[in-house]
């Protein structure tokens, strides 16, 4: 990291560069997460406001807020539109002082907070609906998100069997296995090359969403889409967990996701001799895209939502 966006992680406190590596480097898996510590390095800011103009502040926010929705935001609109909410009018406070701005932001941040929780609340709900009747699920790639079906299951006193891929693009599979052993589930942890395999051992796959587009098409970490298409094939329901704040609006206006790639050296070239490496591509996408018709229903906080549905709430989100 250099130029700009090292100046921008120094201008945090060194709690709060760590929780800027925590997300650039993702180091802490799920927008959700990502999103809850980047409102911590606003706060950070906020707490170094009385030294600061209105417009020092707000230059200092921004230059969080820029890096994140350049770089994090690219992969998950979640982030994009969560900064954007949580910063809502704070321009207006360039002229006053830095107390002011930070008094402003406080209140925007905590209003997003309360109404994620709110929102929050509601997916586990209709999630645990939809759990009800299982014993054995397959979750891909980790979702915070996903994640609560550990407890949400634990208090409707179910003990799931839980298949999980290895996820080897991002190792989004492992942090699975903690919070569902300790919530007393039982774990089977597979490599994804037997998904075609295992998946017809469940009722049900669960994955979150990094972004979804108004027609119902979702994008989540590569893997995510054989998955889809094989749960389509064996009759198995495909869910998606998702806030609607992951919607990419753009789409409806012609937006397509450019693809982005990640370079799986370090994970994949484990065990090989560095003269065998040299030359040896191990590019990937991180994202891909899971078109609408393999996919039975998004659970958001308005419901239970086939994906021919998607496009009517999109435009009440909008």
């Amino acid at each position: 990291m250099n130029g700009p966006n090292r100046q921008v992680k120094q201008a945090l406190s060194a709690k709060a560069q760590e929780w800027f590596e925590d997300v650039a480097t993702q180091r802490v898996l799920g927008a959700t997460a990502h999103i809850k510590l980047i409102s911590d390095m606003f706060l950070d800011l906020c707490n170094r406001a009385d030294a600061m103009t209105g417009a020092e502040l707000t230059d200092g926010i921004m230059g969080v807020a820029e890096y994140f929705i350049s770089t994090r935001g690219e992969a998950s609109q979640a982030i994009t539109n969560a900064i954007r909410l949580m910063l809502g009018k704070i321009d207006n406070y360039r002229e006053g002082t830095g107390m002011q701005a930070a008094e402003y932001l406080r209140g925007s941040i905590a209003g997003y907070l309360q109404q994620s929780a709110g929102n929050l609340q509601k997916i586990k709900e209709y999630t645990g609906k939809v759990i009800a009747k299982m014993n054995t699920v397959m979750l891909f790639d980790y979702s915070s998100t996903v994640n609560y079906i550990a407890d949400i299951a634990h208090s409707q006193n179910q003990v799931l069997k839980v298949l999980v891929p290895q996820s080897i693009a991002l190792d989004g599979g492992k942090p699975y296995i903690k919070p569902f052993r300790e919530a007393g589930h039982k774990v089977h942890f597979i490599p994804d090359g037997s998904l075609y395999y295992y998946i017809q051992q469940c009722q049900a796959a669960f994955i979150g969403s990094e972004t979804f587009y108004p027609n119902g098409d979702c994008f989540n970490t590569v893997g995510a889409e054989m998955l889809a298409f094989l749960c389509t094939h064996f009759e198995v329901p495909f869910y998606v967990i998702t806030p609607l704040i992951k919607l990419d609006r753009r789409a409806q206006y012609g937006y397509q996701k450019p693809p982005i790639m990640i370079n799986n050296k370090a994970r994949m070239a484990r065990g090989l001799e560095e003269d065998m490496i040299d030359g040896v591509d191990f590019t990937c996408p991180e994202l891909v895209r899971i078109p609408a018709r393999d996919i039975t229903a998004y659970i958001t906080e308005k419901g239970i939502i086939p994906p021919g549905g998607i496009y009517a709430e999109s435009l009440n989100f909008i």
